[in-house]
């Protein structure tokens, strides 16, 4: 539920954390959350600017989310292009707010052809970008467009799409940059079984599942010790389980790999793992743990920034198109 207190533009005034931002930004809406995670995954001060400029322009929760599924076709590099637009003043910041109101057809801002147009006689994007004709000419083209929908549609009654954005539930993001000051729950003079009660939180099934774990690896105890670091509990390991493992117990632990490698960030997991909501996506694509020959590149090399881009590019995918299918199936039933 969005707090009618919040101001209407500039949230992250407040905000020194990274979490914090995405936060402000996503507003309660676990959509929104994961494809602001993807957006900034870098963590950059460049990639930053992106919130700030949503931020700016006033675009919080279910408005980030429709901005990307319906003006960018659930597509991140568009989306990303379509915010460094907003950046440089070629798309009005008030006129995109405008076109993310409930009532407002679907369409895509950009206009590919024309952009494609211009990047192959100026052979550089920022170059594109700061051309008065093709300021000029795209917003002539989205005028044109929006105008013709228009017209579409006031010959038929108007129909939501079944897509609708995803309900923004509140998530809570526990602040892993502050990591040092969480307690955590096993200690120095605990045994296996002790361990494995604190972990599970009184959640019968995940006490089962971490001694099937620690029986066929004994070196498992070392992700009992990164979940525990990572706060994460019963019925959230239940859920990293069940639904971002497809309850499938080499992914489990393939999961937690790619989490403490930092593929994925804790925080990212989290917002999954807390929102309350089903959401069956496994958090690993295999056939790209494949490619790589089944290992995770050593961190800092290119091979692992370029693995980390690709693991997270398929995660967002298919949250995107889960969430789409998951909406729909919902409107149909009711």
């Amino acid at each position: 539920m969005t707090n009618n207190n919040k101001p209407a533009t500039h949230r992250m005034k407040e905000c020194s954390k990274y979490n914090e931002q995405v936060a402000a930004i996503a507003d309660g809406n676990l959509a929104a959350t994961m494809i602001l995670y993807a957006l900034t995954d870098d963590l950059s001060s460049d990639s930053r600017i992106y919130l700030y400029v949503l931020d700016d322009a006033g675009i919080y929760g279910q408005q980030v989310w429709r901005l990307y599924k319906d003006c960018c076709n659930a597509n991140l590099n568009l989306f990303r292009l379509t915010i460094e637009h907003m950046l440089y003043d070629v798309l009005d910041k008030s006129k995109v707010k405008y076109y993310l109101k409930d009532s407002t057809p679907s369409i895509q801002l950009l206009d590919t052809d024309i952009y494609n147009k211009y990047l192959q006689k100026f052979q550089d994007e920022s170059f594109v970008i700061m051309s008065e004709p093709y300021k000029v000419e795209l917003n002539k083209s989205l005028n044109m467009r929006f105008s013709k929908l228009k017209a579409h549609l006031s010959e038929q009654p108007y129909k939501k799409s079944k897509l609708q954005p995803l309900p923004a539930d509140t998530i809570t993001i526990i602040d892993n940059e502050n990591a040092e000051t969480k307690i955590n729950r096993i200690t120095s003079g605990m045994d296996l079984a002790q361990i494995i009660n604190v972990m599970s939180d009184g959640n019968v099934g995940v006490n089962m599942l971490l001694r099937s774990m620690i029986e066929e690896d004994t070196t498992s105890r070392n992700q009992l010790l990164f979940l525990d670091a990572a706060q994460i509990y019963g019925n959230n390991i239940w859920r990293l389980f069940s639904e971002c493992s497809n309850g499938n117990l080499k992914l489990f632990k393939l999961a937690i790999e790619h989490i403490s490698a930092g593929i994925f960030s804790t925080n990212q997991v989290l917002a999954f793992l807390e929102n309350g909501i089903a959401i069956k996506v496994p958090l690993v694509d295999i056939e790209v743990y494949k490619h790589f020959k089944e290992k995770i590149p050593a961190k800092g090399t290119p091979a692992y920034k370029e693995y980390s881009a690709l693991q997270n590019r398929s995660h967002t995918k298919r949250f995107a198109e889960y969430v789409s299918e998951h909406i729909a199936n919902i409107d149909l039933k009711s």
